[in-house]
């Protein structure tokens, strides 16, 4: 909490060999503030930005629900952001946004998969056991492969997502409304 990290701050610790920082109150609040916001989940802080507009561009002209879904409204290519603010901090979700391949969720990773016939197939590797693969093509169809069929897998190490291009005020306004994100809000 707050108060705990304020009094860590403030007293430091022998045991880790943080030193004391004797700060004025205002300082010593804002710093312990800030510090809890890095880890904190992103709906637990304050997020500068208009929600309402954030929303809008998700489901305008950002074309986020083109692959992402929030609430039932979307689609399923990508992960499901409906709990985006509880699963992530306001960094990790200003860096996902700005550089998608830095957090690739489990299940998205994107993978080439030759087949010993010569086709490949492309798409996310939702699971895979010493002897098949479940792969999920980008028409949603599923493919179970078993390890015989397969002659290689190539790990593409990269996001689906392309890298988010849009105006300083859209970017915030989009973090504002993620963050605002919480499965326990449906609506």
């Amino acid at each position: 909490t707050v108060p705990q990290i304020r009094s860590f701050i403030e007293q430091g610790s022998v045991s880790t060999g943080m030193p004391a920082f004797h700060l004025p109150a205002p300082e010593l609040d804002a710093l312990a503030a800030f510090v809890h916001s890095l880890n904190s989940p992103a709906a637990e802080s304050h997020v500068p930005g208009d929600p309402l507009a954030g929303e809008r561009f998700f489901f305008g002209k950002g074309q986020c629900a083109e692959c992402h879904m929030i609430h039932g409204r979307g689609k399923a290519t990508g992960p499901d952001l409906s709990n985006a603010g509880r699963e992530l901090s306001v960094g990790d979700i200003t860096q996902v946004l700005l550089h998608p391949g830095s957090r690739i969720t489990p299940g998205y990773d994107l993978v080439s998969v030759e087949l010993r016939d010569g086709k490949t197939l492309r798409g996310f590797a939702r699971g895979r056991t010493n002897f098949d693969l479940q792969l999920q093509g980008f028409d949603g169809r599923f493919y179970m492969l078993e390890q015989a069929r397969i002659a290689a897998v190539h790990e593409e190490k990269q996001s689906l997502m392309k890298p988010l291009k849009a105006a300083p005020d859209e970017v915030r306004n989009l973090v504002a409304y993620l963050s605002s994100l919480d499965r326990k809000s449906v609506v």
